[in-house]
């Protein structure tokens, strides 16, 4: 998962705050798509932030060597190939999917990253794109934390910040410094969701 999530990140970044959301939008809430998104978001968040903090714009992943495969014998290859053909698949076990071998952050890291933010942006594209991951990310935890009964990635923390205040406190927080309008739109909206949640 971590290499798709890089590539995607890569492709993500150039997108607007309307191309991302129309994306997100797009992605059925389910489950699986939710730790997806909310991996994205995160590594969104994180590297755009800490690369506009540290005053460097290359938002793509150093290229990392890789082992090449190694070439099987083409006699090898036929035997083994034979073999597999001959054995029943009542015994294969499939792969369990990659996004559920990773466990969502935590109650406590969804705030920590509603709290980054571009500091001194003068760029408001990549202000409101920001603010949009932001949503995105808030809503994807939400939504997985809903149905986490069924996916055991429930976080005893989200309906404590629920009933205290602290996430509506931190959405407050969270959405100001870009497009007025958007981030007034985006902390009305979240408002709302987390009335249902």
């Amino acid at each position: 998962m971590p290499i798709f999530v890089t590539s995607m990140f890569t492709r993500l970044s150039s997108f607007s705050a309307d191309a991302l959301s129309m994306l997100f939008s797009m992605l059925a809430p389910s489950p699986i798509i939710c730790k997806f998104k909310i991996v994205l978001c995160q590594k969104y968040l994180t590297t755009i932030s800490a690369n506009h903090n540290a005053g460097t714009t290359d938002l793509r992943p150093k290229p990392q060597a890789r082992a090449q495969p190694r070439s099987i014998p083409v006699a090898r290859r036929h035997t083994e190939q034979e073999k597999g053909n001959h054995t029943s698949t009542s015994g294969l076990t499939l792969p369990a999917s990659i996004a559920s071998k990773h466990s969502p952050p935590t109650s406590a890291e969804i705030l920590r990253l509603l709290e980054l933010n571009l500091h001194n942006s003068r760029a408001s594209s990549a202000v409101t794109a920001f603010m949009q991951i932001k949503f995105e990310l808030l809503v994807s935890f939400g939504n997985l934390q809903t149905c986490a009964a069924i996916t055991d990635d429930k976080d005893l923390e989200w309906p404590r910040m629920l009933r205290d205040g602290r996430l509506a406190k931190a959405v407050d927080a969270a959405f100001k410094g870009g497009d007025e309008a958007f981030d007034q739109t985006c902390r009305e909206t979240l408002r709302e969701i987390i009335n249902v949640w």
